[in-house]
């Protein structure tokens, strides 16, 4: 299942007072997750293709193995 993707307000991000940060949560149980994580607590695995922030990354490595 793919994680759902929000902007959310950070109050400790910065010392002027905050920022919008990305988050990922669970489609199934709303936790939060971190970038690439497997599993949630609750048991759902979570698939990262089509996530921006992911592919972006993979397509970093791709380039890097050649």
């Amino acid at each position: 299942m793919k994680p759902k993707v929000s902007m959310e307000w950070d109050d400790k991000a910065t010392l002027l007072g905050g920022r919008f940060v990305k988050v990922y949560r669970c489609a199934d149980c709303n936790r939060r997750l971190y970038l690439g994580q497997a599993l949630c607590s609750c048991g759902m695995p979570q698939i990262w293709e089509g996530i921006e922030a992911w592919d972006r990354i993979h397509k970093k490595r791709k380039g890097k193995k050649k």
